[in-house]
């Protein structure tokens, strides 16, 4: 491909907003689109590594940024696990398929998106899935890319099964799809893997789309800035695998690199907050003040320890199968928290066992 190709449209990021995308935008025979991924991209199911193929366990090390959050006094920091392959951190995660409640779109949707509300996200939801569990229920769907379903009791271990045994003590109600609108306390977690393949936006948007003579897929080249002409987007500046620049003309630029790396391109192209824009020494384009700000992760505590009953904890299970979902006090947004257990084995080859309090 020449310096200076042409696409119709660019979208910087193949991870879990970018491959869908992709896909999307190049179901038109007329639009040249082009997917630009800063990791590897691994085209075949047979030559993907057992690291993304494996849905049990998180990859940690192989497919990550190496990022880190920003050291305190009390932590000298802490990895921040963002996958750097096509797919995103799609293909990395814990393959966790569970949905926020109504009322978080709702209130989006009163903040001034009224796109977000969730009788609007809702379609979207159903479109994107394949629920082999609840596929026929109104508020799920059947016929998606991306293949969701739940551990039933018989294929949970001795760990979770206890787990929801407890939670069953404590009062909390079973709730067998944690997807449904209005849900609440213990059940299976909705994820999307098959057995032990997990299902990634690469394998389910990007692998059906390959030989569609209008979409390129451009891997290991990372998106330094966008290139803009009288304040539009007219490109875009890679980095490729041999450290060489390059520019990519395009009509139209969609960043999906993602929370963190979006912002980051935007800035690098004079697109941010003034004071930031001038501390990094880039020539102001337009003065946007929320770029970079206002990211909010979900704050969580982790009690790890390893148990004294080894053989509880084997390396083929998987890393998490139950979750409970709950509202932790009278006037708090509801379904505020979650507690999940989590069971591995560790690079030193120990077992370990953790429950988890997340703040949705």
């Amino acid at each position: 491909m020449s310096d200076g190709e042409q696409y119709d449209v660019i979208v910087v990021g193949a991870g879990a907003s970018g491959a869908p995308l992709a896909s999307r935008v190049s179901e038109n025979p007329n639009l040249r689109v082009l997917l630009l991924e800063a990791g590897p991209d691994y085209s075949a199911i047979e030559t993907t590594p057992d690291d993304l193929r494996n849905g049990h366990h998180n990859s940690e090390y192989d497919h990550d940024w190496g990022l880190a959050y920003s050291p305190t006094q009390s932590r000298p920091g802490q990895p921040l696990p963002r996958g750097k392959v096509t797919g995103g951190s799609s293909a990395v995660n814990t393959c966790i398929f569970l949905r926020g409640i109504p009322e978080d779109y709702d209130h989006w949707a009163e903040l001034g998106n009224s796109e977000w509300a969730w009788k609007d996200v809702l379609p979207t939801f159903r479109r994107l899935e394949r629920d082999l569990d609840y596929g026929d229920q109104a508020h799920h769907g059947n016929a998606g890319p991306m293949t969701v379903r739940r551990y039933p009791h018989n294929e949970l271990t001795d760990l979770h099964q206890a787990f929801l045994s407890t939670a069953d003590e404590l009062d909390y109600p079973f709730a067998p799809d944690q997807n449904d609108p209005d849900a609440w306390g213990a059940g299976p977690q909705p994820m999307n893997k098959l057995g032990q393949l997990r299902v990634s936006t690469a394998s389910s948007y990007l692998a059906p789309i390959r030989l569609r003579p209008n979409f390129d897929i451009i891997s290991r080249a990372s998106t330094t800035r966008v290139i803009l002409k009288h304040k539009k987007a007219a490109g875009v500046e890679i980095i490729q695998s041999d450290g060489s620049t390059k520019t990519i003309r395009g009509r139209l630029v969609v960043l999906c690199a993602g929370a963190i790396h979006t912002p980051g391109i935007l800035l690098r192209s004079g697109i941010g907050p003034i004071a930031d824009l001038n501390r990094i020494k880039v020539d102001p384009v337009v003065d946007v003040p929320g770029v970079g700000n206002y990211l909010a992760d979900h704050p969580a505590l982790f009690v790890m320890c390893q148990p004294s009953h080894n053989e509880l904890v084997q390396r083929n299970q998987p890393i998490i199968q139950t979750i409970l979902r709950y509202t932790s006090a009278e006037n708090i947004s509801r379904l505020d928290m979650q507690i999940e257990q989590l069971t591995y084995v560790g690079r030193d080859d120990n077992p370990y066992f953790g429950i988890a309090a997340v703040l949705e």
